[in-house]
């Protein structure tokens, strides 16, 4: 024992002197970003080879790039991120690789590489995987690369060649719901699906990007492949159907009959004649996709073949479409139909008639300039709820111009060049919600021109060039919640907003020229407005003592210089909002000014957890902004986000109040000086995000990486990546550090270095080979105490064996342990079992030392689920100590089930006394097995 001790010291001694001696800036550098869904508010995208994976929501989200070890690599990803990204340059994903991370509903792996059996083990919630050959590197699986993903429900592989893949894979994937192939040199459908029959639960399946040109009869495998019997075993399920993107020419008679019923099909960017569709075996479509179909093709026959398939939504945007009155079939069951970016012109009644009963109705980004939805000398009306004419030409809404649409819940004219809104324009869209007239050229807005709207509840005429409002323009708008309007020209009066007092919520004001007068008695006749948006050089609150600013929680004031209270003398009106939660500003980018707007004391916002400021830039020297206490006071501030700030200089007292700190984001900026200390007073600081930063090249700043290597709780991203600046030079800052700054960075890595890892090695130490030891002897003691002192000889023990199992593995122990010890004699043994046996009212520990102590032999049932078992190992751990204890061999280990070395390989102590000790297999051969029972009955009764 004290060579062995001796050795394993010189090894960890040995260990620390090589780790010291290696240790470089790299080191602290993380291989994983960390974005949490706070993140979302920023304008940045993640990698480019995660941009379309990143789109779903999530709580906590990673990056990792160059991961060559993804056991130790990931280590630094918290436990509870949900969605990680990685681009693997590592041979093989080893068995359990994210088992730490189990809370992962979804993993992206990028590169090439070899999934190993348990790769995804113990991951219970993942849900969505996909893995993509990145550089031409290959992928490739074993036969239960899968094995564990019990929860998965989507799976997409991208430029894998699928005749490389063994589909048996799949099989185990019992919930599988979407399956995706990308890029795979797919050349026939039946490829796919002749190898998925065992896939039940299956109802999306997709082949996007590969090599399908032709779909033939032998691509029908429902009716030739499978018996009557068999036939509810396939291709029923499967509602889903994606095969876009594929150099489709031909689909032939009945080559689709194993989708008879689809709930959405997707052929974007097809070849075949549309015509083709009719005997392909489908006998019905609810969503049919065929944006950017490259031949000519006429609406009138889109709307035929929606007719005879029961379509009930219509995908057709970038098809060039032109026509705006189409004979033929009307499609009477169809709800929703996207005509977007094509060249319609004219968007009439003509057209409506043929969708009556159409309720979402998409032409944004066509070249329409005339609008006649309703016809004049008819009743007749539509049940559109939502019509999108986003950018198009139109450039006047005239009289009841939808006076048709009664059902109208959504109206998109944004990004249009419209000019002249005529009175009662919306007159009889009585159940209108939205109406978005953003980016136009509306001047003014008269008595009626809103007249009817009773329901709306959001009105956007941001950017336009809004002159006059008349005192009645919003008479009818009283469910109004949100508004967003710009004038061109200074805003004197808001008296406009008293028809709109009652429910408005969310307010948004802006000049394109100078001034915005906002009315204290306005304001008290808004009980619940909680947002105000204002844009504007000079933002005047004509009395601030009367303003009711305890209603607003959230301000954003943009293009700023002054923003001020006319009474009491012309002060800082931003003090006054003591409720705000959420603060964002940014003043004007032009030439140099005197800000006052940020330059009162802020120690009032004391509820602030939010702020944005940007554009900075143009203060001028004689400002009273100071900005080395533009923070003081917050300290309940958690989100902290600076875009182009000109705060060049970050001292301590800068941030000495902000011990709420959770999120700090710097981005397109300039930094002279991160003072050493900056972060010591964010106790709860745990994102640091650098975007686009210049800094300047200095030795003083390398004491960050002392800071991250002392808080690698702490994630800091692109930090290293930022540009170092030299007069007209620039590096990489990690380039600069290593090369410019090495002794001042070795003296700190490696004090730094020693203690944290000098502590980690001594506290693992302890916990692995003192503590355990000291809890056992101390367990030992006590049951000592309570059954006196040891008996010599058999009377000392109360049963023959101490069993040792998972819970999960009962069934084998009632059914074979206990039949073939208690019950086949003589001699008959004594056995104690944990669910049987324990001490009622005992802790559980008392009772494992104690079975330990009462029993001739520890047998322990070794399976995959005793390895998961943290008692299990807790009952070997004390049976070791024991046996050191008492030099006694009564430990015998079963191995019921076939564990590999590469498993076991995760369990060092494990491994090393398996190979030092004979141990028993459970055989499957009945004969076998009896050999078993008698080698094991032998071992026990020769005991002592």
């Amino acid at each position: 024992m004290e060579s062995f001790a001796t050795e394993k010291f010189s090894l960890i001694v040995l260990g620390i002197l090589l780790l010291l001696s290696s240790f470089s800036i790299e080191q602290v550098t993380k291989k994983c970003e960390i974005f949490t869904a706070e993140y979302q508010k920023l304008t940045r995208g993640f990698r480019p080879w995660c941009n379309e994976f990143q789109k779903r929501d999530f709580k906590l989200y990673a990056i990792c790039d160059n991961i060559k070890d993804i056991v130790r690599d990931l280590q630094e990803v918290p436990l509870k991120t949900d969605t990680i990204c990685i681009r693997v340059h590592s041979k093989t994903v080893p068995p359990g690789a994210f088992s730490h991370l189990s809370h992962l509903i979804a993993i992206y792996l990028g590169g090439g590489f070899q999934v190993l059996p348990g790769a995804f083990k113990e991951l219970q919630y993942l849900e969505v995987l996909w893995l993509e050959n990145i550089d031409n590197h290959d992928i490739s699986f074993r036969s239960n690369s899968f094995l564990g993903l019990e929860s998965l429900k989507e799976l997409r592989l991208s430029q894998i060649p699928f005749a490389g893949i063994n589909c048996s894979i799949l099989n185990s994937l019992h919930q599988l719901e979407s399956l995706i192939f990308y890029k795979n040199n797919i050349t026939k459908l039946s490829q796919v699906t002749s190898e998925i029959s065992m896939l039940q639960r299956l109802k999306n399946l997709s082949i996007i990007a590969n090599y399908i040109s032709t779909i033939d009869e032998n691509d029908c495998l429902f009716k030739t492949h499978f018996s009557s019997s068999e036939v509810n075993k396939y291709g029923n399920n499967i509602s889903f159907l994606d095969i876009s993107l594929n150099p489709l020419s031909i689909i032939k008679s009945n080559s689709l009959c194993d989708f008879p019923y689809l709930s959405v099909f997707r052929v974007d960017e097809a070849l075949f004649p549309v015509h083709q569709l009719y005997q392909s075996g489908i006998q019905r479509i609810e969503t049919l996709s065929m944006q950017k179909i490259q031949i000519y093709v006429k609406l009138k026959d889109i709307f035929e073949l929606a007719f005879y398939f029961h379509v009930t939504e219509l995908v057709m945007d970038k098809c060039y479409i032109s026509e705006e009155r189409p004979a033929g079939s009307i499609p009477l069951r169809l709800r929703r139909l996207n005509l977007s970016f094509n060249l319609i012109a004219s968007l009439t009644w003509k057209l409506m008639n043929k969708l009556l009963y159409l309720q979402r109705l998409l032409v944004s980004n066509n070249r329409i300039n005339f609008l006649e939805p309703c016809h004049n000398y008819t009743n007749l009306t539509f049940g559109l709820i939502d019509l999108d004419l986003a950018s198009n030409y139109i450039s006047i809404i005239r009289t009841k111009q939808f006076h048709c649409l009664g059902s109208l819940e959504t109206l998109l004219l944004n990004n249009n060049i419209i000019s002249i809104i005529e009175d009662s324009a919306f007159e009889g869209l009585d159940k209108l919600s939205l109406l978005n007239l953003e980016n136009n050229n509306v001047a003014q807005l008269g008595m009626y021109s809103f007249l009817g709207l009773y329901n709306l509840k959001n009105l956007s005429l941001y950017y336009n060039i809004i002159q006059e409002i008349n005192p009645w323009t919003f008479h009818d708008l009283h469910q109004l919640q949100e508004i967003k309007l710009s004038f061109n020209g200074d805003i004197f009066s808001i008296n406009w907003l008293y028809d709109i007092k009652t429910h408005l919520q969310n307010m948004l004001i802006k000049t394109f020229v100078s001034s915005i007068t906002l009315e204290a008695n306005v304001f008290k006749l808004l009980p619940v407005l909680s947002t105000l948006e204002v844009d504007g050089k000079n933002i005047i609150l004509d009395d601030c003592n009367a303003f009711p600013f305890t209603k607003i929680h959230s301000l954003q004031v943009w293009n700023n210089i002054h923003l001020m209270c006319l009474l009491p003398e012309t002060s800082s009106a931003l003090p006054y909002f003591m409720e705000l939660e959420s603060l964002s500003y940014g003043s004007v980018l032009s030439d140099k000014h005197h800000i006052t707007a940020l330059s009162s004391n802020r120690s009032y916002l004391k509820k602030l957890k939010y702020l944005h400021l940007q554009e900075l830039n143009g203060v001028d020297e004689s400002s009273e902004l100071v900005y080395d206490n533009l923070f003081h006071g917050l300290t309940k501030l958690e989100y902290l986000y600076l875009i182009n700030t000109d705060i060049s200089y970050f001292t301590v007292n800068m941030f000495k109040d902000l011990s709420s700190l959770r999120m700090f984001v710097v981005n397109d900026q300039f930094i002279e000086e991160l003072q050493e200390g900056l972060f010591n007073n964010l106790k709860n600081i745990e994102y640091v995000y650098f975007m686009d930063v210049g800094i300047k090249c200095n030795c003083r700043m390398s004491w960050v990486v002392e800071w991250m290597a002392t808080n690698p709780q702490v994630h800091v991203t692109d930090f290293f990546k930022q540009k170092c600046i030299v007069g007209t030079s620039s590096f990489e800052l990690l380039y600069f550090f290593n090369r410019q700054c090495p002794e001042k960075l070795e003296q700190i890595m490696f004090m730094s270095t020693f203690f944290v890892t000098l502590f980690i090695i001594l506290t693992a130490m302890l916990y692995e080979n003192v503590w355990w030891y000291l809890l056992y002897l101390r367990y030992t003691w006590m049951a000592m105490i309570k059954h006196g002192k040891h008996k010599q000889g058999r009377d000392k023990y109360e049963y023959d064996a101490f069993v040792s199992y998972s819970s999960y593995d009962d069934w084998w122990v009632v059914n074979q342990l206990l039949p073939n010890l208690e019950e086949k004699g003589p001699p008959y043994f004594s056995v104690c079992l944990h669910n049987r046996d324990f001490v009622a009212g005992k802790t559980i520990v008392d009772n494992i030392v104690n079975s330990i102590n009462t029993s001739r032999w520890t047998l322990c049932l070794l399976t995959h689920n005793y390895l998961k078992s943290h008692w299990c190992f807790w009952e070997m751990k004390m049976a070791t100590y024991s046996l050191i204890n008492e030099s006694r061999d009564f430990l015998l280990i079963v191995l019921l089930e076939k564990i590999s070395l590469d498993e076991l390989s995760y369990y060092h102590k494990l491994a090393k006394l398996l190979k030092k000790k004979t141990y028993l297999e459970w055989p499957e051969d009945v004969k076998d097995q009896q050999l078993f029972w008698a080698r094991l009955r032998k071992t026990i009764a020769d005991s002592d």
